[in-house]
Formats: C-alpha cells, sequence, structure tokens
C-alpha cells in the first residue's frame, strides 16, 4: 500500500524531472520560449490544449494529493493547485496569461535557473525522503 508520504515523495521527484528537464530546454534555446508563448498565442486549439492539461495534472494531484501535512507535501499540493488555476485561467481568461507569461520572457534565463533549482531540490527532495514505517 502506498502511504501519502511514499506519494509525495513520487510526485516531488516527477515533478522535479519536469522543471529540471523544461528547464534545461530553455537554456540550450533561449528563443524557445519566446516561440512557445507566440505559437501558443497564435493557436487557440493549442492553447486549450495546455489549458485542458494544465488543469487536468493540477486538478489530479489535488485529488490524490491535496496533503497539508509536511513543507514537501505542502509544496507538491501548490504545484498541483497552481497547474490548476493555471488551466482555468488559460481556459478562461488567456489574455491574463499572456499578460502574466510576457514578462518573465525577459528574464527566460533567470526564470530557468530559478526553475532548475527548484527542479533539482524536489529531486534531492523525493530521493532522501522517508516514509514512515506501516503498521
Amino acid at each position: 500500500m502506498v502511504t501519502a508520504a511514499a506519494t509525495t515523495l513520487c510526485l516531488s521527484i516527477l515533478l522535479g524531472v519536469y522543471m529540471l528537464a523544461a528547464s534545461v530546454g530553455l537554456f540550450t534555446d533561449p528563443d524557445r520560449g519566446v516561440k512557445l508563448v507566440d505559437d501558443l498565442e497564435r493557436s487557440p486549439g493549442l492553447m486549450y490544449l495546455l489549458a485542458v492539461v494544465a488543469f487536468t495534472v493540477g486538478a489530479l494531484i489535488i485529488l490524490f494529493h491535496n496533503r497539508w501535512t509536511d513543507p514537501l507535501a505542502i509544496i507538491v499540493t501548490l504545484i498541483g493547485w497552481a497547474a490548476l488555476i493555471e488551466g482555468l485561467v488559460l481556459l478562461a481568461f488567456p489574455a491574463i496569461w499572456f499578460g502574466l507569461a510576457r514578462p518573465f520572457m525577459r528574464h527566460l534565463r533567470v526564470f530557468a535557473a530559478v526553475t532548475a533549482l527548484c527542479g533539482a531540490a524536489l529531486i534531492i527532495a523525493g530521493l532522501i525522503g522517508r516514509t514512515p514505517p506501516v503498521a
């Protein structure tokens, strides 16, 4: 049986790998982020698909891991809520999302560095974390 703590550790590793991979992609091609946002803005279908994926990922994390018990669980839960809210904003108010995303494009390397550090921290926390013994 998987405990809540084991779920937290697994999600932490998965989210960390995702964040690290995304940041490496931005470092290797700094214009990639700008191109992605531009393409997304020009393609309502692609934007809708991204919104549905973000909403679904966030909803699944919240549904199966809405835990506020320890710092790592809280971080994983907050990432789930952020994904859900991002999906909702993209669905309902895409102009607001683009208005928030555009300023990050001017500081893409800083954003990628912070994302890489957060991803690495999530991976490490997931790998070194311990689950409580099951009685």
